[in-house]
């Protein structure tokens, strides 16, 4: 029987490996108008009901997850775990991941498979966890660097915290939602972009925020 070193197994790899970080001044020398994390990678797995088999889907997700899946572009959350809508009878679940990599990815198989045999026969189920780079972006300037970045309005009164929607930035698709504010840290965003296009997509949120004093984390 083969033994296995802890020690020497690969971990996976970030797709900003090589990135460095980016710490700017505003025009009025303030810092920190904006933060940009890159997320440590969890459990994400895209969900689409099979026809007729929304409300059944709806059901079971909350069977297994006692989250409310909605059926308008919104995120609900509860202890870590998420249910973002991603179209009509589609969702999208994350649990976010502590930094410890064997915990991220025992924790990515238990939801997995306690959402999978939930859903046998309602569902198709597609593991996305090592194919989206998810990165978390606040401050009391987030909205103006968004509004150079995103052709939907995120004024307060239009994108709530727990709203989403499905949008592109410079031509690569990808999925925002709002967050709850962080007292007078200002609001927050997740974006959920393909992993093979992180670069690039780093870059152009990076190039948007830097005049407002942006603390960039990869």
């Amino acid at each position: 029987m083969t033994e296995v070193n802890p020690e020497t197994v690969a971990l996976a790899r970030s797709p900003l490996a090589g990135v460095a970080p980016v710490s700017t001044v505003s025009a009025t020398g303030g810092r920190r108008g904006i933060l940009l994390e890159a997320m440590p990678a969890g459990c994400v797995l895209q969900i689409i009901a099979r026809r007729g088999k929304a409300e059944a889907v709806r059901a079971a997700l909350r069977a297994a997850t006692g989250l409310e899946a909605a059926n308008t572009p919104a995120r609900v959350a509860k202890h870590g775990t998420a249910l973002i809508w991603s179209g009509p009878g589609q969702w999208l679940l994350t649990q976010e991941a502590p930094m410890a990599q064997a915990q991220a990815s025992a924790m990515t198989m238990t939801m997995t498979a306690k959402v999978t045999a939930a859903l046998a026969g309602l569902a198709s189920l597609s593991d996305q966890s090592d194919a989206r780079l998810q990165v978390r972006l606040s401050g009391l300037h987030v909205r103006d660097a968004l509004a150079k970045l995103v052709g939907i309005d995120v004024h307060p009164e239009v994108f709530a915290p727990g709203a989403a929607a499905m949008t592109a930035i410079a031509h690569i698709p990808v999925h925002i939602w709002r967050l709850p504010d962080a007292g007078g840290e200002g609001a927050a965003f997740e974006i959920a972009g393909p992993q093979s296009m992180a670069a690039s997509l780093w870059h152009h949120i990076v190039t948007a925020a830097e005049e407002y004093g942006l603390d960039a984390r990869p």
